[in-house]
C-alpha cells in the first residue's frame, strides 16, 4: 500500500546538511540561468551589431545619434532611402599611418571614396599622382576639410575645384583632399611633408584651421592615449572593468546616453558663454602660439619648394553663431568648445594687428544668417561648404594661379 503524500514529506531529511544541500542546489540553477542568460543576451547584441551600424558608434554616425527626425530636417533635398545609404557609409574607420599614427582608410562606395594615397575624392577627381602639367592643389584640415555627413561631391574641396575650374575654363585644376578627421595643424604639416618627399609638390597648399587645434590643446594626436597604453603595456586597462568590453555594457553606454539626448527644437535656447579666466586665456594661446610656429614651419617649406600657400581660419558653430538655429548643442557643448570660444577673438585681434600674410579669416561669415548650417554638431552642411569654397576661391583668383616652378 502507497503511503501517503503527506506523511512521506513528513519524514523528509531536515538535517543542517540536507538544508544546505538544497540551498546550494537552488543557488547554482540560480547562477547558472544568469549565466546563460547573460551570455545569450551579448551573443544577441553581437548579432545585431554584425548585420547593421553599431549601436554605440554613433558618436560619429548623425543619423543614429540625433535620430531620423532632426536629420531629415538637416537634409531637406534627401529621401529617407538615399540619406540612410549615405548614412551606412558613415563612420568609415581609420588606419595607421607613420608618423602621423592614423589616417582615412582606403575605401569605395556610392559616397564616401578614399584613395590609397591619402585623398578622398571629390567630383572629376586628378590623377594620382599628381601631373606636374596640371594646377595641383593640395587641401589640409579635419573632418571638415574632409567632409563628414557629406558625399564626396558636396565637400568643400570639390566645390573649390569646381569653381576654379569655372573661373579659368582655360586651365587644368585639379583639387586633392587630403582633409582627415580628428587632424590638426601638426599633423597636417607632416602629411605635406611626407608628400613632398615622395615627390608629389603641390602649386598651392590650402589649410582649413581653427576647430580642431582647440580641441586638442595639448597638442597630441587623437588616440595618442591608446598608443601610448599599447606601448607601455596597459592597453588592458584603457577600460575601467572586465565588463566594459561586453556588448551589453556597451549597449548600456548606448541607451544612457540616448536618455541625454541633445534636444532638437529649434527654439531660443540659452547660448553658452565662453569663459573669462586667466587661465583658460593663457592656454588658448598656446594653441594660437603652436599654430602659428606650424605655419611659419609651413611657409619655409613652400619657400623652399617654390609653391604657395594659404591659410584659412574656418567658421565653427561655437563662434559668432546664432546657436538658436542649431539644434544639436549637446549637454556637453560648453565644456568641449569653451576654449575655441576663448580663442578665436584672440586669433582675431592678432591677424587684424599685425597683418598677417597668407591668410584668410573665415570666422565671422557665419553671423546674422538665420538658418541651418551644419549636419550634426560640427560639420557643415552642403551650401555652407560650397559658401566657404567659394570665399577660399576668391582669395586664390585674386591672388592669381601660377604654377609653382
Amino acid at each position: 500500500m502507497t503511503e501517503p503524500l503527506h506523511r512521506s514529506l513528513a519524514r523528509r531529511d531536515v538535517s543542517p546538511a540536507a538544508k544546505m544541500k538544497r540551498t546550494y542546489s537552488g543557488l547554482a540553477i540560480i547562477v547558472l540561468n544568469t549565466i546563460v542568460l547573460f551570455l545569450f543576451l551579448n551573443l544577441a547584441l553581437y548579432l545585431v551589431n554584425a548585420v547593421r551600424t553599431s549601436v554605440w558608434r554613433e558618436e560619429i554616425n548623425p543619423e543614429i545619434k540625433y535620430g531620423n527626425d532632426l536629420m531629415r530636417r538637416a537634409y531637406p533635398e534627401w529621401s529617407p532611402k538615399e540619406l540612410r545609404l549615405l548614412m551606412a557609409e558613415y563612420p568609415h574607420s581609420l588606419t595607421f599611418e607613420p608618423f602621423t599614427h592614423f589616417k582615412e582608410r582606403p575605401v569605395r562606395g556610392k559616397y564616401v571614396n578614399v584613395d590609397p594615397g591619402g585623398f578622398r575624392f571629390g567630383r572629376n577627381q586628378g590623377p594620382w599622382p599628381i601631373d606636374p602639367a596640371n594646377f595641383n592643389l593640395f587641401f589640409f584640415g579635419g573632418s571638415t576639410a574632409f567632409g563628414y555627413g557629406l558625399p564626396d561631391d558636396q565637400t568643400i574641396a570639390s566645390y573649390l575645384q569646381e569653381i576654379l575650374s569655372a573661373n579659368l575654363p582655360g586651365r587644368r585644376i585639379f583639387v586633392y583632399n587630403f582633409g582627415r578627421g580628428y587632424y590638426f595643424s601638426t599633423q597636417e604639416r607632416i602629411v605635406l611633408e611626407q608628400l613632398i618627399t615622395s615627390g608629389q609638390r603641390p602649386d598651392l597648399a590650402v589649410f582649413l584651421d581653427g576647430l580642431n587645434d582647440f580641441l586638442l590643446p595639448d597638442g597630441y594626436p587623437g588616440f595618442a592615449d591608446r598608443l601610448a597604453a599599447a606601448l607601455d603595456g596597459s592597453a588592458v586597462k584603457e577600460r575601467t572593468g572586465f565588463l566594459e568590453n561586453w556588448p551589453v555594457t556597451k549597449a548600456a553606454h548606448w541607451i544612457r546616453r540616448r536618455l541625454l539626448a541633445v534636444d532638437s527644437s529649434m527654439g531660443p535656447r540659452k547660448v553658452p558663454q565662453a569663459s573669462s579666466h586667466a587661465e583658460d586665456s593663457a592656454r588658448a594661446k598656446r594653441v594660437i602660439d603652436r599654430w602659428f610656429a606650424n605655419k611659419a614651419i609651413l611657409e619655409a617649406i613652400g619657400e623652399r619648394g617654390s609653391f604657395r600657400l594659404l591659410f584659412v581660419w574656418q567658421p565653427i558653430p561655437s563662434y559668432g553663431f546664432d546657436l538658436a538655429y542649431h539644434p544639436f548643442v549637446g549637454r556637453e557643448w560648453p565644456e568641449k568648445y569653451a576654449l575655441s570660444m576663448v580663442g578665436y577673438p584672440i586669433v582675431r585681434e592678432q591677424i587684424e594687428a599685425e597683418k598677417v600674410a597668407n591668410f584668410l579669416w573665415l570666422g565671422d561669415m557665419q553671423r546674422d544668417r538665420k538658418e541651418m548650417l551644419y549636419v550634426d554638431q560640427l560639420h557643415y552642411n552642403a551650401k555652407f561648404g560650397r559658401n566657404i569654397a567659394q570665399r577660399i576661391a576668391d582669395r586664390i583668383l585674386a591672388d592669381g594661379v601660377q604654377h609653382a616652378r
